[in-house]
């Protein structure tokens, strides 16, 4: 289920600058992820020139005969053909590349010692060139920083599109409720616990974890938090059923959750998608909302009240556009007089439009007003 925006545009005098900021920094990592291909095939290159493929291969070969590893032995002399997808294999066991690189597999009392190490150590230096490979949180190679590079990377053009179209849809409404630092906070915070799984459950293979999503759905989880039990759309489709539903905010999370525990362990095992951080960063960001609320009790609610708003002007504006179409101008002008009674309306074109159904009921008290 996808949160459907609120019906008043974002306010541009008071633009939502911690959203555009995320998104910039989004774009502007991914711009400089443009160029891992070459790079990447800059490191492959060198690999297979300078000799250290075969000899790795070699050594990866004889270690899982060694160990007893027949099936994954069985499958690496069916890759050998292409060695890409040989290198790969190696590279995602985690306990072999650990033992490769501390010098256990290519020991120093080999004759092959001294040249293998000097281009093994080049080639991880190209590897290191590339954007992706070295900001992401790897499962075998953890690095502090990567905690928090990994929320701006992304695995390609539509894996950011729909990124940003998310956040920008609940961002600018969360942003207007905790202002542009707490917003930034709570992304980054959230982007952080949704990468915990991985920090305390990681994979024995290699598994690159990048996106905003994790940091996304704790904003996503704030959003829901925020408006309690106030009732809000929400967009669904089951296959090829869908439609829109309007239904408590907080009614929605569990149902967000458990989708998320149904995809990782039943639908979708070994898929591409990080699930559990999706899950960790719901619940990361529900958690940080549901603090804020506590400490600052009532500020929350105004972003609330100023939903409400938004909706009681649109239920208005649409019935004096009904009684303008059935020529009812004095009933029509009558339903503005009652919108700028009791709301603050920002849209400059809706005073012109009330003079102009005023004057066409021509009734002096209305066009007075």
């Amino acid at each position: 289920m996808l949160i459907l925006p609120l019906p008043a545009r974002p306010d541009w005098s008071h633009p939502p600058i911690a959203t555009l900021t995320i998104m910039a920094l989004c774009l502007i990592a991914f711009l400089m992820q443009g160029s891992d291909y070459q790079r990447s095939e800059t490191a492959w290159r060198f690999y297979q020139q300078s000799g250290i493929g075969k000899l790795e291969m070699t050594a990866y070969q004889a270690d899982l005969e060694r160990t007893g590893q027949t099936e994954k032995l069985a499958t690496m002399r069916r890759k050998a053909a292409n060695s890409a997808e040989a290198l790969r294999m190696m590279e995602a066991d985690g306990d072999f590349m650990q033992r490769l690189r501390n010098n256990r597999v290519i020991t120093p009392a080999s004759p092959d010692y001294p040249a293998w190490r000097g281009n093994r150590n080049h080639y991880e230096g190209l590897r290191q060139r590339v954007v992706t490979e070295r900001y992401s949180l790897s499962s075998l190679d953890f690095r502090p920083v990567t905690l928090l590079t990994h929320m701006f990377l992304h695995g390609g053009i539509m894996h950011l599109a729909g990124n940003m179209a998310v956040l920008f849809v609940v961002g600018y409404t969360v942003e207007a409720a905790l202002g542009p630092l707490g917003f930034l906070a709570l992304y980054l915070l959230g982007g952080l616990g949704s990468a915990l799984p991985d920090v305390l459950m990681p994979a024995s293979e290699l598994r690159l974890s990048l996106g905003a999503s994790g940091a996304i759905s704790a904003v996503m989880a704030a959003y829901l938090v925020l408006f309690g039990r106030r009732r809000i759309d929400f967009f669904y489709w089951l296959i090829f059923v869908f439609g829109t539903v309007r239904w408590p905010a907080l009614a929605i999370l569990p149902v967000w959750l458990a989708n998320e525990l149904l995809q990782n362990f039943v639908f979708d095992r070994g898929g591409h998608v990080n699930y559990m951080a999706h899950f960790a960063g719901l619940l990361s960001g529900a958690l940080l909302v549901g603090i804020y609320r506590w400490r600052r009790q009532g500020r929350s609610a105004e972003i609330v009240h100023r939903q409400d708003n938004d909706l009681a002007i649109a239920a208005l504006l649409k019935q004096a556009e009904e009684q303008v179409a059935e020529l009812k101008f004095g009933l029509a002008a009558l339903s503005y007089r009652k919108l700028f009674a009791e709301h603050v309306v920002p849209d400059g074109q809706i005073p012109l439009e009330y003079r102009r159904i005023a004057r066409l009921a021509r009734q002096p008290e209305l066009l007075e007003d």
